[in-house]
């Protein structure tokens, strides 16, 4: 199964043919969410007991333009994914070529274990038409982001967990 902590995107064309198709396609091709802003989440995909065949990603982004992502704090834990697993990333980025100006992703906390990416670029044009599919471990450094993209100069490879008070049993909610 595919475990994913924040998805935005526009709609998906639900007639695909399965469902991996249906979560890249979109329902209409050119359209794009604006200003869209991630902000002040903590995403915690824990470890657990299978070995995982679906995609992992922190943050998957789709079809945006001029999106901002500040300060969240992202955890991916899970150190037992299959391979050929297509995403394993703190963030997924299904998108144009991200130019200076059209994204703003700074002062974020990243916490992986060390088979996850921090990011994972399909690139896509206006018509959805893909232009670099990219590849796992591309930007398996913080800093290869970075250099590529201008982007997370601020952001910080950190620990938070051990800063979290888990409230109940089961947490619904993790302070910081």
């Amino acid at each position: 199964a595919h475990r994913v902590g924040i998805s935005l995107g526009t709609a998906r064309d639900l007639t695909a043919p399965t469902f991996e198709e249906m979560m890249i396609t979109p329902a209409k091709v050119g359209f794009f969410t604006k200003d869209d802003k991630i902000v002040n989440n903590t995403i915690v995909i824990p470890n657990d007991a299978f070995s995982n065949t679906g995609n992992v990603a922190g943050i998957v982004t789709m079809q945006n333009k001029r999106l901002m992502m500040f300060n969240n704090a992202i955890s991916i834990l899970d150190d037992d994914i299959a391979n050929g697993v297509e995403v394993s990333a703190a963030v997924s980025y299904y998108n144009a070529l991200p130019a200076p100006n059209d994204i703003q992703i700074d002062r974020n906390a990243f916490w992986l274990t060390p088979n996850i990416d921090y990011y994972r670029v399909v690139e896509k044009d206006n018509e959805r038409n893909l232009v670099e599919l990219g590849f796992a471990r591309e930007f398996a450094l913080l800093n290869q982001w970075r250099y590529w993209t201008g982007a997370d100069i601020n952001s910080v490879e950190y620990n938070f967990l051990e800063d979290m008070e888990y409230k109940g049993d089961y947490p619904s909610r993790l302070r910081i």
